[in-house]
This record gives C-alpha cells, sequence and structure tokens, in this order.
C-alpha cells in the first residue's frame, strides 16, 4: 500500500472494488439497524437514518468516479478511520461545482454510439469510453440534495411553538477533516416567537445557517462548545440539545492500525471473514438544565440582560467531562461469529466493555440490551 502521512491508495484497482463493497455493506447494515431503533415516526431518528442514507449514497457516487477511472485512484485513511480520506470529499464538492457551472462533459447516447463503432472497429474493450461513459454518470449523481460535504445542512423541522418561542428540530453532517470520520449532529432549540420564522430565504434562517456552519464544519473535542458558541452568536435562538454520532472507526481487511491501538483487529482477523468488518460509533449527548440572564455591557443594562444556557457536563464521569457531554453511549458493530469470541476478561479489550453490542448475521441485525 502506498502511504503519504494518514493518505493512503490502495495498489490494485479489485482491491477499491472490495473496499467500496465494504462500505456499502457496512452502511447498508445501519440503516437496517436505525430502521428497527426508528418508532412512532422519531424525527431525531428519522434524521440520522436520512444521514446514513446520504452517506450511502455518497459512497456509490465516489465508487461511479474511480471504478473505471484510468490510473485515478481514490486516497484513503486506512489508519485512523477506515472512511475515504477527506481531500476525497473536497474534490467531489469541487466536481458538483464545476457540473453546476458548465454541464455535462458529454451525451450518453453519443458515448453509447462511440463504444459501440469502436468494438466493431477495433475487437477489443474501450476502455477510455466506459471512463468517459463512469464520469457522466458520476457526475449527473452530484445532487447537493443527496451527497454528503464537508458540511451538510439536513432538515429543519418545526416541532410546534408555546409560551412565546418556537421548537425545532435542526440536523447537520461534518465530515471531520481531522480525522476523516462523518459527524451527525442533532440539535433541538428554540426560536423567540416575535422574530421572523426560520424557512429558506428569510434572513433569520441566512443568518442561523451561516452561524451553524461556522461552528458545525468541524468537530470540538467538547461538544458543549458548538451549543455555548451558537447560544452565544445568535440571540433569538436558544439551543436545548444536541447529539453527536461519531460514525467510525470501521475495521476491516483493509485497516493499517497496528492491533496494539485496535485490539479489535485481532480477533476480526482471526474469526472473521474478508468481508466483515466491526464499526465503532460514540453518541455524545449535551442538555440544557437551566438558564441564566447575562450583562454583557451598558448596553444590555439599558435594554434588558440576555437569556443564556447552562449545560450539563457531567463531572463525575471522565470520558464525559472531557468530551463536554451530558452522557456518552457507545456501540459496538460486529459480526456474530465474532463477537462469540470476544472474552471481555481479556485486559486488550477492558476499553470496549461500556460499548452495547450490536451484532449481524446474514440480514438479520439488532441491539443486545
Amino acid at each position: 500500500m502506498e502511504k503519504e502521512a494518514e493518505a493512503m491508495m490502495l495498489p490494485q484497482d479489485g482491491d477499491y472494488k472490495r473496499y467500496f463493497s465494504l462500505l456499502e455493506r457496512t452502511f447498508a447494515y445501519l440503516r437496517r439497524w436505525q430502521d428497527s431503533r426508528i418508532k412512532n415516526q422519531d424525527l431525531e431518528q428519522l434524521a440520522i437514518y436520512d444521514m446514513f442514507a446520504r452517506i450511502l449514497y455518497t459512497i456509490q457516487a465516489l465508487e461511479m468516479k474511480y471504478s473505471h477511472s484510468l490510473g485515478k485512484k481514490m486516497i484513503l485513511d486506512l489508519h485512523s478511520s477506515g472512511f475515504p480520506h477527506a481531500v476525497s470529499i473536497i474534490e467531489m464538492m469541487a466536481d458538483m461545482k464545476a457540473t453546476q457551472r458548465v454541464g455535462p462533459v458529454a451525451k450518453e447516447e453519443t458515448i453509447r454510439n462511440q463504444m459501440l463503432d469502436h468494438m466493431f472497429a477495433e475487437h477489443k474493450r474501450p476502455d477510455e469510453l466506459i471512463a468517459l461513459m463512469a464520469d457522466v454518470k458520476y457526475h449527473e449523481m452530484l445532487d447537493p440534495k443527496k451527497i454528503i460535504q464537508q458540511f451538510t445542512p439536513g432538515g429543519l423541522v418545526l416541532l410546534g411553538k408555546e409560551s412565546g418561542v418556537r421548537h425545532y428540530l435542526f440536523s447537520w453532517l461534518c465530515y471531520d477533516p481531522e480525522s476523516n470520520i462523518p459527524h451527525i449532529h442533532v440539535m433541538l432549540f428554540e426560536q423567540d416567537e416575535e422574530v421572523e420564522f426560520l424557512e429558506e430565504g428569510s434572513s433569520t434562517y441566512a443568518e442561523f445557517m451561516k452561524a451553524v456552519k461556522a461552528f458545525g464544519s468541524h468537530v470540538p473535542k467538547q461538544i458543549n462548545l458548538v451549543l455555548s458558541d451558537l447560544d452565544r452568536t445568535i440571540n433569538w435562538i436558544h439551543p436545548k440539545m444536541l447529539e453527536r454520532w461519531k460514525i467510525g472507526p470501521i475495521l476491516s481487511e483493509f485497516s493499517a492500525d497496528a492491533e496494539t491501538k485496535q485490539p479489535l483487529l485481532v480477533p476480526l482477523r482471526q474469526w472473521g471473514s474478508l468481508e466483515d468488518f466491526i464499526l465503532l460509533i460514540k453518541v455524545e449527548l449535551c442538555n440544557s438544565i437551566s438558564e441564566k440572564q447575562i450583562s454583557e455591557g451598558w448596553l444590555e443594562s439599558v435594554l434588558g440582560s440576555k437569556v443564556r444556557q447552562i449545560f450539563g457536563v457531567n463531572q463525575v464521569d471522565p470520558d464525559c467531562f472531557e468530551s463536554g457531554a451530558t452522557s456518552i453511549t457507545r456501540y459496538m458493530i460486529l459480526p456474530h461469529h465474532v463477537l462469540q469470541h470476544l472474552d471481555p476478561s481479556v485486559e486488550a479489550y477492558e476499553k470496549y466493555a461500556t460499548h452495547k453490542r450490536v451484532p449481524y448475521q446474514g440480514d438479520d441485525i439488532h441491539e443486545i440490551d
């Protein structure tokens, strides 16, 4: 494998075919698991499910881009995340802008006719035309409402209104350029009722999106910082809850990490098959537990103080305290036949003791209580 820092490329084209198959299999299981967790049209879980679908679609678009390209290889991060490197996502964003600006590079019908002419005349596979056709199809897939970007806004849902405030749910995804891991965010917040409705095209929506993009395009170590930054920046919104899903790393046959860093690679390699994977998920939750009035200067002392949220950080749990979180839940999605050989008494596996097990086998995936 070719390596430069965290950026790596697989040596053979066939390796990429297996790699894309692995990612598609991973997110197919994720969607199946999430589907089983959605009860009574839970909007928070539906928002997460939608982001899983967008990640899967993006993987399929990247597969279209690289599967038939001649000489071009996708950059991966097989050390820390197991996902495509953020460079690949940034390049896709540039491709999408170019497509919106200049349109398709060629028409599919024209390429098909050229392929037929080539095969009749040359009696061999028209690799360059196949690559061109794949490139055309790839650019057709670059829909900003379907693919993920470094910052991907999700849905804004008005949940209701009471006591002078409107209640909203908003979701977004950050493909963290430092960890190369997608992080899904779901936020509940209130908006003062006297302020203009939050809807696309409104000045309030533009101000809100500018702030969320500024603070949501990276992943600070402490989740409460995202909420406090939004609370401080926009006076007429009041963040109440943020849930952040870290989807990764993915451990698989392609993992380049040392087994001392990722001990789960040992049972995966010993008992798993080549198509098996282990996916680790970290869900951080931060809640507002109270409010307080703050006067930040002479103007506020005349016009009235601002309401600021107090966010609950669990200071007893070291993991929560370090992450600025109220609570943290961890999941381990893994093959059932590997789970059977995972001995929790082994010292190397102690750090996974708090992970909820989510084994998969065949078409079935379920969480163990």
